[in-house]
């Protein structure tokens, strides 16, 4: 009886029942969408800058085959800067814009036009 008594005391004095104040999340939410349209990568790339998350950003690359093509003016004005661009290139560049924002600032990324540089063929069957 006196053990029942001293386990029951104890299990009252550490609060083992008591909720606890919720941990912040360790983890930015991701509003990811895996892209199944060319349109699609260009708005996970919008969110990406709005959420300033690096990762979702980086996801919207092809670790295999990227390659940049840079405009005619941003070849003349930067010379050889996107000669040797690459997927790590790109992390850089959008870690240095977050880097540039004040704290709970984000960035609205829009694209004003989109053309498909490939076509998928539809099933021929």
């Amino acid at each position: 009886m006196v053990i029942g008594i001293a386990v029951s005391v104890g299990l009252m004095s550490c609060d083992l029942f008591k909720t606890r104040t919720p941990a912040e999340p360790s983890q930015q939410s991701s509003n990811y969408v895996p892209p199944t349209e060319p349109s699609l990568v260009l708005q996970n790339m919008a969110d990406a800058f709005h959420d300033g998350n690096k990762v979702n950003y980086s996801t919207s690359f092809s670790d295999i085959s990227f390659v940049f093509e840079a405009t005619i003016t941003a070849r003349s004005n930067y010379g050889s800067t996107f000669d040797l661009w690459a997927k790590s290139s790109e992390s850089e560049y959008f870690l240095n814009i977050m880097s540039r924002l004040e704290k709970k600032s984000s960035v609205e990324l829009t694209f004003n036009s989109y053309a498909p540089a490939f076509f998928s063929a539809g099933d021929s069957n």
